[in-house]
């Protein structure tokens, strides 16, 4: 059996610790990426709806003042 010195234990501690914090940075790099997406989804499907109810109320002829305050009052 080989002998270890402290130096040598507390260098593999640390690399046991580097090892762990590596993981977890990549786990949360991935994390924030989906929910990233998953907030960039919902943003593009709030604008695809009221792009549409804003086209059906240009076709119903109504005035061009009345869609800012219909969309900044509607609740997202």
């Amino acid at each position: 059996m080989a002998s270890s010195t402290f130096t040598d234990e507390v260098g593999s501690i640390h690399q046991t610790i580097n090892a762990v914090t590596g993981g977890l940075t990549m786990f949360g790099a991935i994390a924030l990426l989906a929910a990233a997406f998953g907030i960039i989804n919902t943003l593009y499907m709030s604008v695809r709806d009221r792009t549409r109810e804003i086209g059906l109320m240009k076709a119903w002829g109504s005035a061009a003042a009345r869609f800012l305050p219909h969309s900044a009052l509607r609740p997202p």
